[in-house]
């Protein structure tokens, strides 16, 4: 994983010198030339964010490369080398129309890593890797043709641009990616769904930018959006969940509103009743309405964003009531097997974890590194910075007082992503739970145990007394 950052790394520096490289822009340049640089300086940015961050992940990595081969192809374009000659913008066109066909085709394979294979997906695959032989030709054939001198350096870039199989090429990779949506369940097709809708504008504006009625303007725009979603993408997990980014937008733009038609209404009111009273009267009640405003505010928002939350995270709020409404239930659960199944059964059902184990204290774990730091801390912690035989994501402490029982663990989310706090304490009071229910069971059993010693005394102690003597 290190040798990727490094080179996604270098690659990225590699990208950002070369757009660095064409400033100062000759004058005098118009607004799009402003916004292509800076549309390609958020591409490489976004390329060494998803790189550097995801290079774990073979999709990440694919998704780097795919703005990575963008950028390059879009800094090496031939009008961007006005400092040098000739032979410095063919060259650099030579190495964009190599460089340019990647881009489609790295989309194509992160599209490809998705779902199952069908024999119309595997046909799309092959028409990508077929198509980016003729987009590579395309691309040099004027450059030949201009280094033969049959036709002049303009016409040949010009030419050179116009690529109808590279045209081709982006629609087929946006193809694939829709085939892979339908192929695709779960958090995978969450994020092969981002990634298409992301790349859907850039592909049709790289395709159809320069057709009649097709302004330049929406290829610029795509290009600002793409990495965004690419990034959600790649990242879907480790970033903060976009309804959290909804849910503070929405929270604010309520209490906002609420707040504006207050205000709009009382200055009405002003206007229409008291004004013509007096202007003491109107000065009173303007401090009065601020004042009992500000009070208020506090008050509104507190009710807005409890609204809101019980809508954007209806079903995380449910899952949450589902789990701490099991650890209530867990210590009246009086058979061991049954405790066991229904505590993995809650967590898989409400927390999207990929699996879940009931540990228990002793045995070949008793000593390992997790179980240590739980029977120490009697807090949770992550078993894999610990190197811990448990596996899992999060391990949590079974505990009744000052008896420690085992452990709750807790593998990866289908999604990967952390545990938020909020699940980790009603993980934490499931774990407790369980521990009572254990210690129950296991006080039951000695004490069943103790009347069968005593049963087998007294047998013992009437058959003596019935012997002869």
């Amino acid at each position: 994983m290190r040798s990727w950052r490094i080179f996604l790394g270098v690659a990225t520096a590699g990208a950002l010198l070369l757009l660095g490289l064409q400033l100062p822009p000759p004058a005098p340049v118009g607004f799009d030339f402003w916004f292509g640089f800076a549309g390609s300086i958020l591409l490489a940015a976004f390329a060494g964010f998803i790189g550097w961050q995801g290079a774990g992940s073979r999709r990440a990595r694919l998704l780097c490369l795919v703005l990575l081969a963008t950028v390059f192809a879009t800094a090496l374009a031939p009008w961007n080398f006005w400092r040098g000659g000739e032979t410095l913008q063919l060259a650099a066109w030579a190495l964009a129309a190599t460089i340019g066909p990647l881009a489609p085709l790295f989309f194509a394979y992160y599209a490809d890593t998705f779902g199952t294979p069908t024999p119309l997906r595997r046909r799309f695959a092959i028409a990508q890797y077929v198509l980016a032989i003729p987009s590579v030709l395309v691309a040099l054939a004027p450059i030949a043709a201009r280094l033969s001198h049959a036709i002049p350096l303009r016409i040949a870039l010009e030419a050179a641009v116009t690529n109808p199989a590279l045209d081709l090429q982006f629609l087929v990779a946006l193809a694939t990616g829709i085939l892979a949506i339908r192929a695709s369940h779960g958090d995978d097709r969450q994020r092969i769904l981002w990634a298409t809708i992301a790349s859907a504008p850039y592909i049709v504006a790289a395709a159809f930018t320069g057709w009649p009625g097709v302004p330049d303007e929406f290829g610029n725009v795509a290009l600002l959006l793409w990495p965004i979603g690419l990034a959600y993408a790649a990242l879907r997990g480790k970033l903060p969940d976009v309804a959290f980014a909804v849910n503070r937008a929405a929270v604010f733009t309520v209490v906002s509103a609420i707040v504006l038609v207050l205000f709009v209404t009382f200055e009405w009111f002003l206007a229409e009743w008291v004004k013509p009273i007096g202007h003491d009267a109107d000065l009173v009640l303007s401090l009065g309405f601020a004042l009992v405003l500000g009070i208020s505010t506090r008050l509104i928002h507190h009710r807005v964003d409890h609204a809101i939350d019980r809508i954007i995270f209806r079903k995380r709020n449910a899952d949450l009531a589902a789990l701490r409404s099991f650890a209530a239930e867990a210590p009246f659960i009086t058979d061991r097997q049954v405790l066991i199944a229904r505590t993995v059964a809650a967590i898989r059902a409400h927390t999207d974890a990929s699996s879940a184990a009931v540990v228990p204290d002793g045995g070949p774990e008793a000593n390992d590194p997790a179980m240590v730091a739980l029977r120490a801390r009697r807090v949770p912690v992550e078993p894999g910075p610990l190197e811990s035989a448990l596996g899992g994501e999060l391990a949590l402490p079974m505990s009744a007082g000052a008896t420690f029982l085992g452990a709750l663990v807790c593998g990866q989310k289908a999604e990967g992503g952390a545990y938020a706090p909020d699940e980790i304490a009603a993980l934490t009071a499931i774990a407790g739970g369980v521990a009572e229910a254990l210690l129950i069971l296991r006080g039951s059993g000695q004490y069943v145990a103790l009347l069968e010693r005593i049963a087998a005394a007294q047998e013992r102690i009437l058959e003596a007394l019935r012997a002869p003597r």
